[in-house]
């Protein structure tokens, strides 16, 4: 014979199979009804959110875009390099890889605008280095929603994207609070616009040696520099919408700290990199020759991951540079 359950043991028993299940399909409901509500809300999460936002509503038609890493965001934010109408800026970093600058070119030119020069400044080691699956999601995947731009992704990236559909309990952070935080944050866009007028003589301050961060300077001096899969089809894709859309391609390299570029040089990764992406400028695609800048001044201050300029003097220098190019394809063909 069967001895009865306790009142207790009954009361879990009816939680475990009954109430807690319930709760669960409740809260779940609750989560899909509110994720369903804020799919419609503008994601204004970080910079390329804010960049997809301004390229789609920006109703100046510039004959010069600016495509680049944060080696350039960062000085661009602050230093003015264009005068107004001339440049539209929509570099971000490189945590978004080159396929965000590639999809935000994408939606510029979709949005009716129709630049005569697209410049394109990032360091080389960026075509070489593999996109991170963290920054990728966040800056990439969640941001580039189109369904050519999927297509795009999963071609690139089969490794990274997102298939099939999740619930909402799973994805808390990106279908409500992100929505939820994009309200709160619901400030105009607009491409951002340095103010600042660079003096490309300005005094050099007196800055301490350069102390790099030792993985990362690690990371760029083992680097071969050969273009990786995805960065080269990405450069086939700039060369193609280049002949599509009749712009001309220019790709820069920026100033690069002197410790890195000399071993560039003496593992012959620099003359690997130059003469492949030469290669890819070449043919089939409507592009100047592969510039590299920092000829006219001598850069010697660059921060801790050895890629970013430090100190105002070498940061006027670098925007005064950028201005340079920018102008010169700015102004009206003869």
């Amino acid at each position: 014979m069967t001895a009865p359950s306790s009142p207790v043991a009954a009361r879990w028993k009816r939680f475990l199979l009954v109430t807690f299940p319930v709760a669960l399909i409740v809260v779940a409901v609750v989560l899909e009804v509110l994720a369903a509500a804020l799919s419609g809300v503008t994601p204004r999460r970080h910079t390329v959110d804010d960049l997809v936002a301004a390229v789609a509503t920006d109703p100046a038609d510039p004959p010069v875009v600016l495509l680049g890493d944060s080696v350039v965001h960062n000085i661009t934010r602050i230093w003015k390099v264009g005068e107004p109408g001339t440049v539209a800026d929509i570099s971000s970093h490189g945590d978004a890889g080159l396929v965000a600058e590639l999809l935000l070119l994408r939606r510029f030119i979709a949005a009716g605008h129709h630049p005569r020069r697209v410049l394109l400044i990032a360091s080389p080691d960026v075509y070489a280095i593999e996109i991170l699956p963290a920054g990728f999601s966040l800056y990439v995947d969640s941001t580039f929603t189109h369904a050519d731009e999927k297509a795009l992704l999963r071609q690139l990236y089969p490794q990274f994207v997102s298939n099939g559909w999740r619930p909402a309990a799973l994805q808390v952070d990106h279908k409500i609070a992100a929505p939820l935080f994009s309200l709160l944050r619901n400030t105009p866009a607009a491409l951002p616009v340095g103010d600042q007028v660079p003096n490309p003589r300005a005094a050099p301050e007196s800055l301490p040696a350069n102390e790099f961060d030792p993985a990362m300077a690690a990371e760029r001096t083992g680097s071969s520099l050969s273009l990786l899969a995805a960065p080269r089809q990405i450069m086939h894709d700039l060369c193609a919408l280049s002949l599509s859309d009749g712009f001309t391609l220019d790709v820069a390299m920026p100033p690069t700290a002197p410790e890195i570029l000399a071993v560039w040089r003496k593992t012959g990764a620099l003359a690997r990199f130059t003469a492949e992406m030469t290669g890819i400028l070449s043919h089939d695609c409507h592009a100047g020759p592969l510039l590299q800048l920092g000829a006219s001044h001598s850069y010697a201050n660059f921060d801790r991951s050895s890629r970013h300029i430090r100190g105002s003097a070498d940061e006027q220098a670098f925007a005064s540079e950028i201005a340079t190019l920018i102008a010169e394809r700015a102004a009206p063909e003869r």
